[in-house]
């Protein structure tokens, strides 16, 4: 039942994103405190390889991940984005494999819905700095699999700084709690830390390079899942392809490795992959 009600919420919000197509892209700030002007808007930030996207975007995306060692796996999801103004929308549905010495577990994971929104931006006199502040909001449907029989809450607020023509760094700061009978009242605090360095390309059909370091981390502040952080690095590069008549493809390839000892009760390295197709 939960998982039939999560996949009917996820449609609908697809359906949505689509049919309201009309002034998707027009510039609205309705608070006074935001600049068309900003790098925000210009595609100027990589697609983060493990954290959430926190840029307005359409697009459609596969996500791949898989974490190998004694314990081991592997995850698959389907995302679609749609922004409304500066108001973006953003739908994932995951499926998961996880093996830990020798039993295993598959299913869906939670299907989120968030919501994203930039609240404040400053541009330097010079240029040199752009900083954005929001605000993210998130809801998992729990599917009720062996992975997700709860229903998660996420709220959370992010950073963005352009550093003149191509450095640039984001940051995402989340608090999850989840609500059901399986492990209702474990909550966490994540925090997320993306740089990346724009190298152009003279390649043939390749727009751009973006080399990137994330850090992801994850601490338990309550409930079952109180404990340690993980802390999780990720090594790689979001490649940006020339803009076509159906939209602009873009991949992100990364090597993904344990940062602690608590990350390596997970897996032992790791490889994630990309796949969009923005609008």
């Amino acid at each position: 039942m939960k998982l039939s009600r999560g996949i009917v919420c996820a449609v609908f919000v697809c359906c949505l994103m689509f049919v309201s197509v009309a002034g998707a892209a027009e510039f609205k700030d309705p608070i006074g405190t935001l600049l068309p002007q900003s790098k925000f808007y210009q595609d100027f930030f990589p697609q983060p390889l493990l954290m959430d996207s926190i840029t307005p975007d359409d697009q459609v995306a596969g996500n791949i991940f898989y974490g190998g060692g004694s314990d081991w796996q592997t995850e698959v999801s389907a995302e679609i984005a749609w922004s409304y103004h500066l108001l973006t929308l953003d739908a994932v549905v995951p499926y998961k494999h996880v093996s830990v010495h020798d039993d295993s577990a598959d299913g869906f994971g939670p299907i989120s819905l968030s919501a994203r929104h930039p609240v404040y931006q400053h541009i330097s006199d010079s240029g040199l700095l752009d900083y954005t502040v929001g605000a993210r909001a998130e809801f998992g449907v729990g599917t009720d699999t062996e992975l997700a029989k709860d229903n998660e809450f996420v709220i959370g607020a992010y950073q963005a700084l352009a550093i003149g023509e191509r450095f640039s760094i984001q940051f995402l700061t989340q608090y999850s709690f989840l609500v059901g009978a399986d492990h209702g009242g474990a909550t966490n605090f994540e925090y997320d830390l993306v740089f990346g360095y724009e190298l152009h390309t003279p390649f043939w059909r390749l727009e751009k390079i973006v080399p990137m370091i994330e850090i992801d981390a994850a601490t338990g502040v309550g409930g079952e899942g109180q404990g340690p952080a993980t802390w999780i690095g990720v090594l790689g590069a979001d490649f940006r392809f020339n803009r076509k008549s159906f939209g602009q493809p873009v991949l992100g390839l990364g090597f993904v490795y344990p940062l602690n000892d608590n990350a390596e009760h997970e897996f032992d390295w790791g490889v994630t992959t990309r796949f969009i197709l923005q609008f």
